[in-house]
């Protein structure tokens, strides 16, 4: 009954955000696709941990949030937005570099996490609604395969990086990439077999 209106309108208001988000920040058709097959990966990934549609899409706009909160950062100090690759380097000492030079940001994360935290746990208890977890597998893996053939049927353009927008079809083609060459090559060229 309003359990279940209630999280079917919460899930439609997350998406509705999200096509939001996408018409903001992706100028071009090809960062939109990206865009939408990243949606739909972090939503699989989502569902197939938790089942629950509201909350996996709470949790997937949480990390688009989180994403183009980092890119517009870095972009201020560096002038480049956040790739896959600077995710793969960031260790604990770095954050805590970060947390010390910008004394702010630990103010800012923990208020953040204060307000996001209790939303996430309510929308948790509050979705009645259940997904598959081979539903969620072959959304994933659809979805995966459809970004990493439009990432290398269309490859990102090195300027790109510089240009304070496609903050998550951009994160998402360069994690579709490095994935591909990851199986294919090892995480050394010298990895690769001959």
């Amino acid at each position: 009954g309003l359990r279940r209106g209630l999280a079917i309108g919460v899930l439609a208001a997350l998406h509705l955000g999200a096509l939001a988000v996408m018409l903001w920040s992706e100028p071009d058709l090809i960062g939109k696709a990206a865009f939408l097959l990243a949606w739909g990966i972090l939503n699989a990934l989502w569902l197939l941990l938790l089942r629950r549609p509201a909350a996996s899409a709470a949790l997937a706009m949480t990390m688009l949030m989180l994403l183009i909160a980092l890119s517009v950062f870095k972009h201020d100090v560096l002038f480049m937005t956040v790739s896959f690759t600077v995710v793969l380097v960031v260790d604990t000492d770095t954050l805590w570099f970060l947390f010390d030079t910008f004394t702010d940001l630990g103010w800012y994360a923990t208020v953040a996490a204060v307000i996001v935290a209790p939303l996430l746990v309510v929308t948790f208890w509050l979705d009645p609604l259940r997904v598959r977890a081979r539903t969620a597998l072959v959304g994933l893996i659809v979805c995966f395969a459809l970004l990493a053939g439009l990432s290398f049927a269309v490859p990102l353009d090195r300027e790109e990086e510089f240009i304070r927008n496609r903050f998550l079809s951009k994160f998402a083609r360069s994690g579709a990439v490095a994935a591909v060459d990851l199986l294919t090559r090892g995480i050394l060229e010298a990895d690769a077999r001959a």
